[in-house]
């Protein structure tokens, strides 16, 4: 089986000293602080875009659709369930350790559309479930407008390499939190 690389890109201790800290009563991590935090019904959701006109390359309904205005170069949802996350992602295609965690992986792809979906066990019978989009302006579809490139040069992008290295920093921070922690606390 496959296995992500072990030597993911991992921002230094001292960039991410910067960042903001999400806490509640079961995890903490950190997350740059341009990104926007959300939470939804138990989901946390991570997210960044910026103001730039481009077409979706992941909409194969016709190229007459209008731009869209504003493009989402991070996004990253997280959530503790109960049981082993089967039900939630039943196949995986190898297995990922990032920080703490250790799991398995899906990435849930066409043509350079999709997300990746992880599945780490954190103990108690829980199982972190992490979604990560494919950002799809920087995949080969969307070359053929030339939105990639343009987007690159945009002030504030989150480009694919600082995409990645953001995602497994905010994930190698992350630590569950005991309950007998909590009692101190």
């Amino acid at each position: 089986s496959a296995s992500l690389q072990t030597d993911q890109p991992v921002l230094s201790e001292e960039e991410m000293r910067q960042w903001n800290t999400y806490t509640d009563n079961s995890v903490t991590f950190r997350y740059p602080k341009k990104i926007t935090l959300r939470k939804t019904n138990g989901r946390i959701v991570l997210t960044h875009s910026i103001k730039f006109n481009h077409l979706d390359p992941c909409d194969y309904s016709g190229d007459d659709n209008p731009p869209l205005r504003n493009l989402i170069d991070f996004k990253v949802s997280l959530e503790i369930i109960n049981g082993d996350g089967h039900s939630e992602i039943p196949i995986t295609e190898g297995k990922v350790k990032i920080g703490m965690l250790n799991g398995e992986f899906l990435c849930s792809c066409r043509e350079g559309c999709g997300d990746y979906q992880y599945r780490f066990p954190i103990g108690e019978n829980k199982t972190l479930i992490v979604k990560r989009d494919i950002i799809s302006v920087f995949n080969g579809a969307a070359m053929r407008y030339g939105d990639d490139d343009r987007a690159r040069k945009r002030p504030g992008i989150i480009n694919p390499d600082m995409e990645e290295r953001f995602f497994y920093s905010i994930l190698s921070t992350f630590k569950i939190r005991k309950a007998d922690q909590l009692k101190s606390n």
